[in-house]
């Protein structure tokens, strides 16, 4: 089996919470920024923010992608170089939890650092201390941690990303066409529509739920299935292929799919609402065998209850809105998820926002 490996600086990031800026400007850094320091004003940082929350997660660009892609379950690697620390000890953990393999080189320098300090507006200013991750070597690496490494240069991701692409939580794949109400689907609770692609390549069907725009976005379904008993389950991205594919998501793209700019106060449709809807309209009445499903997303702010029934409502005021214009009813699925699917944390206004969101998916 292929395996996506990352080489970087393997870092800890500290996530601490202050109540204040004035620790920015005792230690002169400015707010916002990222600063690269000395493994004393590093020590000097944490010391001086031991009565502030704080939470450590492995960090560095290229180990955090690792990560994320461990995560939703791609076999993954690591190659990078940490201190014979207790920090050290901790990233190599933290890692290995996400199901990635380590080849880490220890030093007897300690393991580099990012202290980010988060101000009471959620913006972060960062102290990085790169410590041991510098110290990598040519030396360090092994042909034998390449195995199964695949470096493929006539299809990079840069090309795939200039295209119109999709990404889906798929469940089973087969030779031959499966009916979606074959007994095999019976765990896939009924919020999800199942979604059937193929793909002419290597004439292979495949079928799967929660089709989404960004990669992160299918991390909770995924767990979810995987959970319920598939363990097959996979994020695949699909590049659009039909030009109605292709219409909706440019409309997406241009008039956005945050909740709150499609809803006001008082839970009525904005006039940026009509603006895509009118639009989409007019691609379902070009498109007449095109059918659509609308899922409204919440944060998770009050009571989960109150959320779901709020999503659910905001979704059939959305599809009303395209019945009234003329769309027919089967065309279209209206679902609510609630505050179950985030895409990103609930701790800081800015992160809720982006969980307060409307997907536009077409269906079989």
């Amino acid at each position: 089996m292929m395996r996506i490996l990352g080489i970087g600086n393997a870092l800890v990031d500290v996530m601490t919470l202050i109540d204040n800026d004035n620790i920015l400007e005792f230690f002169s850094l400015p707010k916002g920024s990222m600063q690269l320091v000395d493994g004393e004003k590093s020590a000097l940082i944490k010391a001086g923010t031991t009565n502030f929350k704080r939470n450590l997660v492995s960090g560095g660009s290229a180990a955090n992608t690792i990560h994320g892609l461990a995560m939703l379950g791609v076999n993954t690697g690591f190659i990078g170089s940490v201190g014979k620390d207790t920090t050290g000890n901790f990233f190599e953990s933290d890692m290995r939890k996400a199901g990635v393999k380590t080849f880490l080189s220890r030093r007897n320098s300690v393991t580099g650092t990012a202290v980010a300090l988060i101000s009471p507006g959620s913006e972060r200013t960062f102290a990085t201390h790169l410590g041991a991750a510098v110290e990598l070597e040519s030396d360090d690496l092994n042909p034998e941690d390449f195995k199964n490494v695949k470096i493929n240069t006539q299809h990079t991701p840069e090309k795939q990303l200039q295209q119109d692409a999709v990404y889906v939580v798929e469940l089973v794949s087969s030779k031959n066409k499966i009916v979606l109400i074959n007994s095999i689907f019976k765990k896939v609770p009924k919020k999800y529509t199942l979604i059937e692609k193929y793909d002419p390549d290597s004439a292979i069907y495949c079928y799967g739920i929660d089709q989404q725009m960004s990669l992160m976005a299918t991390y909770p379904s995924y767990r979810e299935m995987q959970a319920l008993g598939f363990k097959d389950t996979r994020i695949k991205m699909y590049v659009l292929n039909t030009q109605s594919e292709k219409e909706l998501h440019n409309l997406i793209r241009i008039n956005g799919a945050f909740a709150d700019t499609y809803f006001d106060s008082s839970d009525k449709l904005t006039s940026n609402a009509y603006v895509m809807l009118d639009q989409i309209v007019r691609l379902m009445k070009k498109y007449s065998t095109m059918k659509l499903a609308i899922a409204v997303h919440t944060d998770n702010t009050g009571a989960a209850e109150n959320n779901l029934v709020k999503s659910q409502k905001h979704s059939k005021d959305l599809v009303n809105y395209l019945i009234i214009r003329g769309i027919n009813t089967n065309r279209l699925v209206a679902t609510g998820f609630g505050g179950s699917k985030p895409i990103a944390p609930n701790i800081f206004e800015k992160d809720r926002k982006l969980n307060r969101r409307i997907d536009f998916v077409l269906i079989n």
